[in-house]
């Protein structure tokens, strides 16, 4: 048990350092403007020193910080900040990099699935550079994307062509400007649909939330189809309902692929037994010829930097 002179002493020794870091606040300018643009009192910081204290390691962190991919924050993009209501307490608001994110990103709000990669999420038609672009099959893809996209129809595209020709690239534009008119969209990659759906197979919910996602969206993106493993099930259970609705309903889908439509029948016809079912393949491929118009898609790999 410590001696009382010692205890006495360790108070004391606590009370300096808590009158310190009170004079450290109150001279540092990140709480002063914080202060000033809050309009609270600074006999808050004598109060609550340790509030204000981590307040201002974490602007001190934000000071340094270059964007959201350096954030060093506990919690991405938002600062644990303080709010005066009665008594001073904790409240966490986006900093200017979370903020400025969640207005040039506002319209992935509309996305129900989104399997777009970083580089993707707000990319559109208006982007390309055709002035770059010499292949001729290129630049009529990109204009009649961007015809069709002044008037959309129920019937979207059938985008193939070769591994990087900017396929993805073409239906994320699509995609970016439903949401941004506000429509629902699912973005989805073919082989990570198939395994999120296999990883719930034993949760009828979830599958059935994930199917009714791509039924009912507005525009529906079935990016890389044709690389998943075709299963009877996946064929059958899954990827048929989903078209079958889609064509009832006319809503809008777009596809993606390095198959040609016939290599895609080709592929269809077959279950993972090795087992030939020309009827299944052919009714998929008429509701995916009803959805779509075939587009191919050429040009240079995109993937490959020089």
């Amino acid at each position: 048990m410590k001696h009382i002179d010692t205890l006495i002493k360790d108070s004391e020794e606590l009370k300096k350092q808590r009158e310190q870091i009170v004079v450290d606040l109150l001279s540092n300018e990140a709480i002063k403007k914080f202060i000033m643009q809050e309009k609270l009192s600074t006999d808050l910081i004598k109060e609550y020193p340790m509030h204000f204290l981590k307040l201002k390691n974490q602007l001190t962190i934000c000071t340094a910080c270059k964007g959201l991919a350096e954030c060093k924050l506990p919690n991405k993009g938002h600062i644990q900040s303080l709010k005066f209501d009665q008594i001073l307490s904790y409240a966490f608001k986006p900093c200017r990099y979370q903020l400025q994110y969640d207005i040039e990103y506002q319209h992935l709000k509309k996305y129900r699935i989104n399997d777009l990669s970083d580089e993707t999420k707000k990319v559109l038609i208006s982007d390309v550079d055709i002035d770059k672009e010499s292949n001729a099959k290129y630049l009529k893809a990109i204009s009649a994307i961007a015809e069709w996209l002044d008037k959309p129809s129920d019937k979207g595209f059938y985008l193939y062509g070769d591994v990087g020709v900017g396929k993805t690239y073409l239906a994320a534009c699509i995609a970016n400007q439903f949401a941004m008119d506000g429509k629902s969209v699912a973005f989805i990659h073919m082989p990570s649909f198939l395994v999120k759906l296999k990883e719930a197979f034993y949760d009828d919910r979830e599958q059935e939330r994930l199917k009714n996602i791509a039924k009912n969206v507005d525009l529906l993106v079935m990016d890389d189809i044709g690389a998943e493993t075709v299963t009877s099930w996946y064929r059958d259970e899954v990827l048929l309902p989903i078209l079958n609705e889609r064509m009832d309903q006319k809503r809008c889908t777009v596809f993606t692929s390095n198959l040609s439509l016939k290599i895609l029948e080709a592929n269809f016809r077959y279950n993972q037994k090795g087992e030939v079912d020309e009827m299944k393949a052919v009714r998929i491929m008429e509701r995916i010829k009803m959805l779509a118009n075939p587009l191919e898609i050429e040009g240079k790999n995109r993937r490959i930097r020089l």
